[in-house]
C-alpha cells in the first residue's frame, strides 16, 4: 500500500487534532525521544535515544490499515506536537498512551483533550469495555491527569523498572466505559474540568 492509499484517521477536538502518523513526523519524533526530559518517565528512560530507523519502521507499520494498534500524531495550532494511541487492542480492552513532545505545549490541557478523543474512539467507535495504562509512580503530573479522566489505580507494580540503577514503581490504571460516560459530560475538553 502506498502512502497515498493509507487511510487517515482524523479525530478533532476544540484545540487538538489526532491523525495517522506520517513519514515526515519522524524527525520531530526523533528529537523528542532523544530528549531526557521527554523520556524520563517512559520505558526508554536512562537507555539513550530511540534510533531513527526504529521510528521510521514504527510509522510505516502503524500507518498500514491492518495494523493491530492505533497510533496517532497529535497536532495543536497546526503543529505536530505529540503522539499517542491505543495498543494491545483486543475485543474488550486497549492500552492508552499519550506523549506531548513539544515542551511549550505541556501543561496546557492538550494531553487531556487528546486522551478524551482517544477514549471516545475506544469506547464509542471500537466498543471497548475498558482502557488501561501503565504509569510510573513518581510521575505525579500523569497520575493527576489520568485520575481527572476517571482512571483508577488498581495494581501497584513494585520496582517494575530500573532507571539509572534505581528501582521505580509503576501503577496499572483502568477506566471502564461506564465511568468514562459518567465523566465525559462533566468535563470540558478545553479546560479538563
Amino acid at each position: 500500500m502506498s502512502a497515498a492509499e493509507v487511510p487517515r484517521l482524523i479525530l478533532c477536538g476544540e484545540r487538538v487534532k489526532l491523525r495517522t502518523p506520517q513519514f515526515q513526523d519522524a524527525d520531530r519524533s526523533y528529537k523528542w525521544f532523544a530528549d531526557p526530559e521527554i523520556t524520563r518517565y517512559l520505558p526508554l528512560a536512562g537507555r539513550g535515544k530511540l534510533p531513527m530507523d526504529a521510528i521510521r519502521e514504527f510509522i510505516v507499520r502503524v500507518s498500514r490499515s491492518d495494523s493491530p494498534e492505533l497510533a496517532v500524531s497529535i497536532e495543536a495550532e497546526g503543529e505536530y506536537i505529540g503522539c499517542g494511541g491505543l495498543r494491545n487492542i483486543d475485543c474488550e480492552s486497549a492500552e492508552l498512551s499519550i506523549i506531548i513532545g513539544e515542551h511549550r505545549f505541556q501543561g496546557r490541557g492538550i494531553a487531556h483533550e487528546a486522551a478524551m478523543l482517544l477514549l471516545g474512539h475506544a469506547f464509542r467507535t471500537l466498543g471497548l469495555k475498558t482502557v488501561w495504562l501503565i504509569v510510573r509512580g513518581d510521575n505525579q503530573r500523569a497520575l493527576k491527569l489520568f485520575e481527572r479522566l476517571g482512571f483508577v489505580r488498581n495494581q501497584l507494580l513494585l520496582g517494575a523498572v530500573v532507571v539509572d540503577g534505581e528501582p521505580k514503581d509503576k501503577w496499572k490504571m483502568t477506566l471502564s466505559r461506564e465511568a468514562f460516560q459518567g465523566i465525559e459530560h462533566r468535563i470540558s475538553p478545553a479546560t479538563g474540568r
